[in-house]
């Protein structure tokens, strides 16, 4: 079998959801026999630190413009001549213009698929610019319906161009049972004002209201170092059990929940709902966005209106209130997960999307 020459592309220099997704994708590809890996990341990222050991050809680009990248374009386009590189894989969206300008300058002219993975697609201009950007792409992959719906309806890209795949996720390492005590309800997201960590403080605060305790965890990176002092102030004016763990490993982050709320009012597809539904934690979370897709309401999570604070709370006094009911939705979301999400089997699916997109369906794809 010909081995399919494929670059991945994600500039990125931070860390989260979606970095973690490239390295796990990449650490997954370049395993694989059938597959010759290039890489093209962010020298000052941690990207770079995780896949040093990856066995692919690493590429370091650090554009001053994002948005007219042309001398990282030429170095671009000479390692794709150089390595004979048949697809690029890209998975931030500010590093479109750069693919789009390196396969102009490249002589093989590889196929350029994208995933979007963290933003839903805002209306693009239909000037030349835009059109030559989103028109130069074979792919355009989103993680949920929701974002390949807003892509295909708010961007100029060729008929047949999106498809959709969601991301998955390992199994997990089981932690211990919950202590005995008040029920645990975790956020786990980066801290900043649209992922709705308010919501959870502010439902909290009513059932307390009503005579049950609850406990707020939040696990993830301070981004809006001001929201967050926000979120102590309220806890501490309503007498709210709250901890801040940080940014943690999963095993960490999870440790002790009962309910994970996920409360971002437009959350394009959310990796930490899966990961909860597979280690058995109740979950709820905002019916918007790829978080109504993978919960399914009643059957293995229940659903709120996004943004209504009281509305959480009254389904996390359900769960509370109802072990038979939290069991069933426990189980049914750990076998749902593990049968529709699972990392290994999506990545294959991640891949054969990618070729099919490219024209190179033949290669065929197998979970490895």
């Amino acid at each position: 079998m010909n081995k399919l020459h494929l670059l991945v592309l994600c500039l990125s220099r931070g860390w989260g959801g979606l970095e973690i997704h490239v390295r796990d994708y990449v650490r997954w590809l370049a395993a694989r026999s059938d597959v010759e890996l290039s890489l093209a990341l962010h020298p000052g990222g941690r990207l770079r630190e995780e896949l040093a050991q990856a066995k692919a050809r690493t590429l370091l680009l650090a554009p001053r413009l994002a948005r007219l990248p042309w001398a990282c374009a030429g170095k671009l386009a000479a390692a794709i001549d150089r390595g004979g590189i048949e697809i690029v894989h890209s998975h931030m969206h500010q590093d479109l213009p750069l693919s789009a300008f390196a396969r102009l300058r490249s002589k093989g002219k590889p196929a350029l698929v994208h995933t979007q993975h963290i933003v839903r697609p805002k209306n693009a201009k239909a000037d030349p610019y835009h059109r030559f950007i989103y028109g130069s792409l074979a792919g355009f992959i989103g993680v949920s319906r929701a974002l390949a719906a807003d892509a295909e309806r708010r961007l100029p890209l060729k008929p047949g161009v999106v498809r959709q795949v969601y991301p998955g996720v390992p199994p997990p390492v089981m932690d211990a049972a919950a202590a005995a005590g008040p029920l645990t309800v975790g956020v786990v997201a980066t801290i900043w004002r649209g992922k709705g960590h308010h919501l959870a403080l502010q439902a909290a605060a009513a059932l307390r209201q009503r005579g049950l305790p609850v406990r707020v965890v939040f696990s993830g990176r301070i981004d809006q170092q001001d929201y967050f002092d926000s979120l102590q102030a309220y806890a501490r004016e309503h007498g709210l059990d709250l901890e801040v763990r940080g940014f943690v490993a999963p095993a960490r982050a999870f440790s002790g929940i009962d309910v994970l709320a996920m409360c971002s009012l437009d959350e394009p597809f959310g990796m930490v709902t899966v990961e909860a539904m597979r280690r058995g934690i109740a979950v709820v979370g905002s019916d918007s966005g790829g978080t109504a897709e993978i919960i399914r309401d009643g059957i293995d999570g229940l659903l709120f209106a996004p943004g209504d604070a009281q509305a959480l709370a009254r389904q996390i006094e359900r769960l509370a209130g109802d072990d038979a009911l939290r069991q069933r939705l426990c189980s049914a979301a750990a076998v749902r997960a593990g049968a529709e999400f699972d990392e290994r089997t999506q990545f294959a699916r991640i891949l054969q999307t990618v070729r099919d997109c490219a024209g190179q369906g033949a290669h065929g794809a197998r979970p490895g």
